[in-house]
Formats: C-alpha cells, sequence, structure tokens
C-alpha cells in the first residue's frame, strides 16, 4: 500500500434509505409508484457499477473500511477488523469483488 484514508463514514445515504418507510405511517400508505422505480434505479446502479457501499452492520461488528492505493497506482476498498495507522505495515488480503479487498488472516 502507497496510502490509506479511512471510508467508512460514507453510510448516510444508505442508512437514509434504511429509515426512509419511518415516513409513513403505515407500510400501505407508501406511494409504491414512486418508491418501486427509486429503489430499482439504485440496485441496478449498485449491481452495475464499480461503487461499493456499507452497512451500518458492518460498524456494528467492528469492522472499518480502508481507500487503499497499492504502489501500481490502482484504488481499493479494504474491510478490516483493525484501524490502520499507517500505509506502510503489510496486510494480508483477499479480493471480494473487482475493487474490494478484505483482510486475511492465516
Amino acid at each position: 500500500m502507497s496510502s490509506a484514508e479511512t471510508a467508512d463514514r460514507e453510510n448516510f445515504s444508505l442508512l437514509l434509505l434504511y429509515i426512509s418507510p419511518l415516513f409513513a405511517d403505515k407500510i400501505s400508505d407508501l406511494n409504491w409508484s414512486l418508491w418501486a422505480p427509486i429503489i430499482i434505479v439504485f440496485g441496478v446502479i449498485t449491481a452495475t457499477g464499480y461503487n461499493y457501499h456499507y452497512s451500518p452492520l458492518l460498524g456494528m461488528l467492528k469492522w472499518h473500511a480502508y481507500r487503499v492505493t497499492a504502489s501500481n497506482g490502482i484504488t481499493y476498498a479494504l474491510l478490516t477488523k483493525r484501524q490502520l495507522r499507517s500505509a506502510l505495515g503489510t496486510i494480508k488480503v483477499r479480493q471480494l469483488t473487482e475493487y474490494v479487498l478484505i483482510e486475511f488472516k492465516g
């Protein structure tokens, strides 16, 4: 790694999506003709894009996310249970998706 920065504080939009049904009194009061296309577009963008998002559940399970840049210049998202203090350390990782890595112990 040549650089690292925290990336797990960017879950505000996901949290908003989680709590949005609370703004209706009843689930039957939701305007599904509005919500269904929004959910479909969000799903297609997430499934086909090179973006990533973090669930607040990962934070509760003590996982941290970092943007790390490899020595070849490619930037990845790294999921780890420890807090990185320096980008100079060696970390064993496995590749989850094309641009998401997870720390591997063993």
